[in-house]
């Protein structure tokens, strides 16, 4: 089989102990991993992929079939009366 690009993402997170690790999530497959480093978690949700594909053959279409994502970001600001709505209306 050719090799096919899956896109991840993988995010630098904080444990409640403080201690960092990083998450990586496959979207496409609804796949995640963790790893102390940022190539162990490339590694492990590799081998997560893998296993999620040798048992659900059929993903690999969604794979094949799955347009690339768009990377982009948004300006938030953080407006701290409507927080208070929210926060008030959810009580």
């Amino acid at each position: 089989m050719n090799e096919i690009k899956v896109p991840i993402v993988i995010n630098e997170e904080k444990l409640s102990t403080g201690k960092k690790i990083f998450v990586a999530h496959c979207n496409i497959l609804d796949v995640s991993s963790q790893g102390k480093t940022f190539e162990e978690v490339k590694k492990n949700i590799e081998e997560a992929i893998n296993i999620e594909l040798e048992e659900c053959p059929e993903k690999i279409d969604l794979l094949i079939e799955e347009t690339q994502p768009v990377i982009t970001f948004v300006d938030i600001v953080k407006n701290v009366k409507t927080s208070s709505i929210i926060r008030e209306a959810a009580h």
